[in-house]
């Protein structure tokens, strides 16, 4: 049996030190920075394919950070009733990622959250909104480099170019 283990890249991301990646053997692991389980590709290993990614706490969205394209993002309503966006990274294939509003507005504030340039969550909108007055959720997954495509969602979530 083998004696092997994945490795852990530094804090600052990417693989770790003297990782080899071999062309009779692909090797694995998980980036210090994302958290996210990488498989090692070309000579060095030093590029990579996202295989799996998480979140080991929920990740709380700010307006001034792309959320990742992976795990749970807890979105929060703006207190002042103004609409609040937030940014989305790219989708990579077959990742999974949920949104949530999981405080409820008081105020009626809208939660907007933008794919990037190119990317959509039906292969024309860009854009979901959620009606932040319940606890709205979206669940999506990751079909190519450009489009996502959405598995479940509650009634107050619409999209918009």
């Amino acid at each position: 049996m083998p004696d092997h283990y994945i490795q852990r890249g530094s804090s600052s991301g990417g693989p770790p030190a003297n990782f080899i990646n071999l062309p009779q053997a692909t090797a694995m692991y998980v980036d210090g920075a994302t958290d996210e389980l990488v498989v090692g590709q070309g000579a060095s290993g030093t590029t990579g394919q996202v295989v799996a990614g998480y979140v080991s706490a929920t990740e709380t969205g700010t307006t001034s950070t792309t959320l990742r394209n992976y795990g749970l993002s807890n979105l929060t309503p703006s207190s002042s009733g103004a609409t609040k966006g937030y940014n989305l990274a790219a989708p990579a294939v077959n990742l999974q990622k949920s949104l949530v509003v999981l405080t409820p507005s008081t105020s009626g504030s809208v939660i907007t959250v933008s794919a990037p340039a190119g990317v959509t969550f039906d292969g024309t909108n860009a854009t979901l909104n959620f009606a932040s007055v319940v606890r709205d959720w979206v669940n999506l997954q990751g079909i190519s480099s450009t489009r996502w495509v959405i598995l479940s969602n509650s009634t107050g979530v619409t999209l918009s170019a």
